[in-house]
């Protein structure tokens, strides 16, 4: 086989066609997408982290191609593949994000789209997601973990197709085969966050088992360390190298930061930072040790220790933290610098890292150590809008690099040499902007540059620091920079805030400027320093900051509005609404008392006559709306083609995000501007308004009738008198038959279209004519059942549920839950119990409208904790139903009563039963059997029989104990008796707390009960062994469980122990 052929089709096409996108990483998107800055920060610091991971992937796919082409190995083949696999997730999550960047959305959407996008990452791998975590929520979990399982099934899929039609593969292809059936089959089937974990570790031992190499399953799992790749700084003469810089020479600032005074040379040098590829990437890093490995016959040393050592031998917490990012492990080290920066040609000092945890150590590639002068350390902007000039005076400067400005004097006039602006109720990120430039050429121009990253900088024992820099302008008496106050953010990282000032002139901290700071130019000056003596700088440069107004108009001129005669109905499909020549002439060019010809060339349709900005007005000023609402164009008057008109354009999901504004109606305001002027002010805003009730979006009523036999009113026993009043249906467990004689925990179920005559519900459109599209597809657009929180407005309960969305029910345990509807609304979840978060389901719908109980302890708790017959709120376990239409296009209200509660009913009653003879002797034991201690009723109040003689036959009211898999268990170290009262104190309780303040029977000399739990738990033993002078209780724990039962109902049993001539009695009640 030419196994160098498999692979040469499917790399080249993944590559070009998978993984090709690129990220402009400086692209300023402050234009694109209208959201706080912050959020902007975090989308490009995304978008960075992922181009990093794509790029990387794609390396090794290229390293493994090479391998493959030259090997022909399968193990090569592998590995191009699931790095392939991987690539192409990455660039679908570049897209996604790139795509968000550039919309313009509202909060909601946003934070949805983010919220999908963390989800798409966590699905490659959670360590590359900075945005935040999917993975704490079972729901998006599971989807992560779906994901996750997919590009697995991919690579496995892309592996089968470069085996195809190889004979001497077939054993492959089947084993792969087999892989993704087992694969497949564990996809979206966990109900808690712990299965989860565990079936992606089964999932992951599997791939392991067929290959190490194809494997890129990361969601909840920890993978042992495989490879460690040397990402070389520079090449030595063709050979990869890591650095060991080293800097030479520093000034001293005067106290103002004004000027600088060059001292003595002195090197700083001996650290560097090696920096390696590792996989995989979710390895799990923390407490590795870590050391450099050399060839002896290569490197210098002296007494045999090595000139390479790692300054940290341990990786912790701390260190991951600062040097473990995006698969990349930076690794700082200590060297000799003056020693390999001397050595003799035919000396090359080589190294490789060794990382070992336990009995493992992995060694990287072999890599030179080379000694480097930095030189020209300058400060540098990376902003794209408003940044430094790139050629700068005071001979700091190189073509094309914007360094900033060093030479106080260029920095003072007013309007000059403005480095960003900000607007007064906005801040700068100043470390977001900063960068460090060096080179390793005395000779260097810009393209030998680089920036030091804070590693680097921190090997050479130097940060960076901001200080704002006091001036005056022209007759000013107040500092400049007395507007802006310097803060660290919670990543301490350096805020530039503009500030107003007091009366005194000084900064008025903490708090938002107004409009009064707008045109102040502070400056703050950035320099690099050493970490231990700031005192000794190495380079530095000034920021001079632009306080201006937010990014709005203020127009002078506005026209009445413009409104439309058409209505317009949502039907699922586009809607323009158009002005006509009449209304453009009338209200735009008879207010500017212009002519058309006069007006078309002085003005124009601000950003776009395709499709115009809209603004919103608000206290008086115009506001850019984030989100447009349709798209509004110039085009020609169909009936005179010399004017041109106003055309709004809905698509069919704008028009649907429309619906509820529908009662009120709406303006927005469309800016035609002075051609040439870049004040949006100098114009005039003409509004487009929709009226109230103008737009119309259908709304239906449901058809079907409630079966009103089974149907009650709210939290009471009463059936029903008319569909107005039938607010709750009850669920049950089946009943024993002579064929079916074990209930199951999963035969708590029913569906929910039986509580209607036909066995069905569907909805009517209020007005079909209108509506056409929408009554076309009323077959397949369907009336679901969904879960519901409680709420008094609605009137399915008497509280609210909290504004989470969550409220509590009680255990019989005494344990009080807390319980939530699903996002989805087809499970009711369990997300609290106590005050520990659980995520568990108690009850689930289906899209045929069956509702089922999902049994477990926690859930059969909240079922058991009142008695069938006791239905008041929050009592017998209630899931509370709301009816919705799925499958519109948009949301279209059901008319009338749209909600109902089931109430499940607790399926068996522990009681006590009536009262029973017990012989009593001193001396001799008697048997108790605990079933003759307590009744147990079904939900029908037939009794139990623990005989069992009743073989599910419907006679006598009875039931056998074995059908629901009855338990009863008692504890004779756990009975309370009252036999050391008085006379007149020995009443019967019922009261639990009261019962549990009496004396335990062991307490009591001459009596003993043994058996129960330690022993049979279905009996107990009595035995009186001394003389009973007068009526006392036993107060015997009855523990009842059962198939529905976990958590078992408990009551105390009295037995009254009464004494006779010659004997005494015990009695039952």
């Amino acid at each position: 086989m030419n196994k160098k052929k498999i692979f040469g089709y499917l790399f080249m096409g993944l590559l070009a066609a998978g993984a090709t996108g690129t990220v402009t990483s400086c692209k300023d998107y402050d234009d694109d997408i209208n959201t706080n800055k912050s959020a902007i920060t975090e989308l490009q610091k995304q978008l960075t982290t992922l181009q990093s991971a794509l790029d990387q992937a794609k390396k090794d796919a290229e390293t493994a191609h090479a391998q493959f082409a030259t090997k022909g190995d399968i193990e090569s083949l592998q590995t191009q593949i699931s790095k392939l696999a991987t690539a192409d997730a990455l660039q679908k999550a570049i897209d996604q994000l790139k795509e968000l960047i550039d919309a313009k959305v509202d909060k909601e959407t946003y934070d949805a789209k983010v919220k999908e996008i963390e989800t798409a990452i966590d699905g490659i791998d959670s360590k590359l997601n900075t945005l935040g975590t999917s993975l704490d929520k079972l729901e998006t979990a599971q989807k992560a973990a779906d994901a996750n399982i997919e590009l697995q099934e991919k690579a496995l899929e892309d592996l089968k197709a470069a085996l195809a039609d190889k004979a001497d593969q077939a054993d492959v292809t089947k084993k792969i085969e087999a892989l993704q059936d087992e694969i497949d089959a564990l996809k979206g089937t966990s109900t808690s966050l712990d299965e989860l974990k565990k079936n992606m570790k089964t999932l992951s031992d599997k791939v392991d088992a067929f290959s190490t190499q194809i494997n890129v399953l990361t969601v909840f799992l920890k993978h042992s360390l495989a490879s460690l790749t040397f990402i070389p700084d520079f090449f030595n003469e063709g050979i990869e190298a890591a650095l060991v810089p080293a800097y030479e020479g520093y000034y001293q600032a005067t106290s103002d930061n004004k000027t600088f005074e060059q001292k003595d040379k002195e090197m700083l040098s001996g650290y560097g930072v090696a920096r390696y590829n590792v996989s995989p990437t979710t390895v799990d890093l923390l407490g590795s040790k870590v050391d450099f490995y050399s060839l002896a016959s290569t490197v210098i040393t002296r007494a045999g220790a090595n000139y390479v050592a790692p300054v940290n031998t341990e990786l912790t917490a701390a260190e991951l933290k600062e040097n473990y990012k995006d698969g990349v492990l930076s690794v700082p080290f200590k060297a000799d610098w003056a020693t390999i920066h001397n050595l003799s040609a035919d000396k090359l000092p080589i190294a490789a890292l060794q990382i070992s945890r336990g009995d493992t150590t992995v060694t990287s590639d072999y890599a030179t150590v080379v000694a480097k002068k930095f030189t020209g350390m300058v400060v540098a902007d990376n902003g794209t809008r408003n940044a430094v000039i790139d050629a700068l005076p005071c001979g700091m400067g190189k073509d094309g690099v914007k360094h900033l400005i060093a030479c106080w004097e260029e920095m003072t006039p007013a309007n000059k040499n403005i480095t960003h602006k900000v607007a007064y109720n906005s801040h700068l990120n100043l470390d977001s902007l900063t960068e460090i430039h060096a080179s390793v050429n005395e000779t260097a121009t810009s393209s030998d540059e680089f920036t030091l990253t804070p590693a680097e900088l921190k090997a050479l024992g130097l940060k960076v620091v901001y200080e704002a820099v006091n001036y005056t302008q022209g007759g000013n008496k107040t500092s400049e920079t007395a507007h802006i106050q310097l803060s660290k953010n919670a990543a301490g990282e350096t805020v530039a805030y503009p500030r107003n000032v007091n009366a005194e002139g000084n900064t008025i901290e903490d708090e938002t400027a107004n409009k009064s700071s707008v045109g102040r130019e502070p400056i703050v000056i950035v320099k690099v320093v050493d970490n231990k003596d700031e005192k000794k700088v190495y380079a530095w440069g000034y920021i001079k900051i632009k306080i201006t107004t937010p990014k709005q108009a203020i127009s002078q001129i506005t026209t009445s509005p413009m409104t439309f005669t058409e209505d317009i109905y949502d039907n699922c499909n586009d809607a323009e609404l158009t002005t006509t020549w009449s209304q453009i002439e009338a209200l735009v060019y008879s207010k500017l008392d212009l002519s058309k010809e006069e007006f078309e060339a002085a003005y124009e349709l601000d950003d776009n006559t395709a499709d115009a900005k809209q603004f919103d007005l608000k206290d008086g000023e115009y506001v850019a709306l984030a989100e447009k609402i349709g798209t509004v164009s110039e085009k020609q008057d169909a009936n005179d083609p010399t004017t041109n008109v106003l055309s709004w354009k809905f698509t069919a999901k704008q028009l649907h995000a429309l619906q509820s504004k529908a009662e009120t109606g709406f303006t927005i305001y469309v800016h035609f501007k002075l051609k040439g002027s870049s004040e949006e002010s100098e114009g005039v805003y003409v509004p487009l308004t929709i009226k109230p009730n103008q737009l119309h979006y259908a709304t239906a009523s449901v058809e079907g009738s409630k079966v009103l036999a089974q149907w009650y009113n709210l939290n009471s026993n009463k059936n029903a008198v008319s569909a107005d009043d039938a607010d709750e249906v009850r669920i049950n467990v089946p009943v024993p038959t002579p064929t079916d004689d074990e209930l199951l925990s999963t035969e708590f179920t029913r569906n929910l279209h039986n509580y209607f005559l036909g066995n069905t519900l569907s909805y009517k459109l209020a007005d079909e004519k209108n509506f056409s599209n929408l009554k076309a597809n009323a077959t397949t657009n369907k009336l679901v059942f969904k879960f519901i929180a409680p709420s008094k407005e609605l009137g399915n309960a008497t509280f609210n549920a909290a504004d989470d969305g969550s409220w509590t029910v009680n255990g019989v345990s005494g344990t009080v839950y807390t319980l939530k509807v699903a996002e989805n609304g087809n499970s009711l979840l369990i997300v609290k119990k106590g005050d520990a978060a659980v995520d568990e389901t108690i009850a689930s719908l289906a899209t045929d409208g069956t509702i089922s109980y999902v049994e477990s302890a926690d859930a059969d708790d909240i079922l058991n904790y009142k008695g069938h017959n006791e239905l008041g709120e929050r009592e017998t376990f209630t899931a509370y139903i709301g009816l919705a239409i799925e499958g519109t296009c948009y949301n279209v209200p059901l008319q009338g009563k749209t909600w109902f509660n089931v109430r499940f009913v607790r399926p068996l009653d522990l009681t006590q039963p009536e009262p029973a003879n017990v012989k009593d002797a001193p001396n001799n034991w008697q048997t108790i059997d605990v079933a003759d201690l307590v009744k147990v009723y079904d939900w029908r109040n037939y009794v139990g029989d623990p005989e069992n003689g009743n073989k599910g036959e419907d006679q006598n009211n009875k039931f056998d104990f074995k059908y629901y898999g009855i338990q009863l268990s008692t504890d004779a170290n756990a009975i309370y008796t009252d036999a050391a009262n008085g006379a007149n104190n020995r009443e019967v309780l019922t009261d639990v707390a009261a019962i549990k303040k009496l004396h335990k029977t062991s307490e009591i000399p001459g009596l003993e009960l043994k058996g129960g739990y330690a022993t049979d738990p279905s009996k107990l033993q009595y035995k009186n062994s001394s003389a009973v002078t007068g009526t006392f209780h036993l107060y015997v724990p009855v523990k009842m469980t059962y198939v529905f039962g976990k958590t078992p109902q408990t009551l105390y049993s009295v037995v009254t122990v009464t004494k006779t001539e010659g004997q005494q009695t015990a009695k039952k009640h």
